[in-house]
């Protein structure tokens, strides 16, 4: 899978803006379906587990391999980043309440990939032929 964020207005610090890890998509893989995390339900919104069992996996990832470091984020609007599945990333806390970070996020996957994928890492069943 790949990973197109796509800003579509200028990203200022304190909205929530994006940070990575540059590198870790290289790190083993942190799946939630191997650490027993159900996928989150839009409608609940019920990220309890996730953030009990997922965060602190990630967090002991980046400890285990304190080599790599944060960046930030702050594009204008048009600019893209594109990253690999693996790679750790996330939004900063936000400080500007009234502040928006209208983006674009898009997966894109490319034969012979899973038809979709969710957090549970479980594969989807391709039901259409797409040719």
């Amino acid at each position: 899978m790949c990973g197109v964020w796509v800003a579509l207005e200028d990203v200022v610090p304190g909205s929530g803006e994006l940070f990575y890890y540059p590198g870790s998509h290289l790190l083993p893989a942190v799946l939630c379906s191997s650490h027993g995390v159900p996928k989150v339900d839009s409608e609940d919104g019920d990220y309890s587990k996730f953030g009990a069992v997922f965060t602190p996996a990630i967090k002991k990832l980046l400890a285990d391999n304190a080599y790599l470091s944060p960046q930030t984020f702050l594009p204008r609007a048009g600019d893209v980043l594109i990253w690999q599945e693996n790679l750790i990333h996330g939004g900063s806390p936000r400080k500007i309440m009234d502040q928006a970070r209208m983006s674009m996020v898009i997966h894109a996957f490319a034969e012979p990939a899973l038809v979709y994928y969710d957090s549970t890492g479980i594969s989807g069943k391709r039901d259409v032929n797409v040719g």
